[in-house]
């Protein structure tokens, strides 16, 4: 005999990388890692990308939450992909301490 009402709180809504941040992207200087921890945000920032930053995301290794991030960053064209232990902020950013303490030169 209860009543429910539904209430729409959150809708998940893409928001396009800002002119500021493209730019900033594309004057990254390496050591730089992504650190990827979601799918929806990595296509999102792909398909929004102009050519050249997305290139240039696209050169940097890639940390990934889970097997299936690793995947899905192997598929988009993303080399090296390594695998953190897991999907916490201290877990992505060890790994990536390791991958570029693993790297040549």
């Amino acid at each position: 005999g209860a009543r429910v009402l539904r209430a729409d709180v959150y809708v998940r809504e893409p928001v396009p990388p800002a002119e500021r941040a493209v730019a900033a992207l594309l004057g990254l200087r390496e050591p730089a890692v992504l650190l990827l921890s979601s799918g929806g945000a990595l296509a999102t920032t792909l398909d929004a990308l102009p050519a050249a930053a997305r290139a240039k995301l696209r050169a940097l290794p890639v940390v990934a939450a889970s097997d299936r991030l690793q995947a899905m960053a192997e598929a988009e064209g993303f080399a090296p992909v390594s695998r953190a232990a897991g999907p916490r902020p201290g877990q992505l950013v060890d790994a990536a301490a390791a991958l570029l303490a693993n790297r040549p030169g």
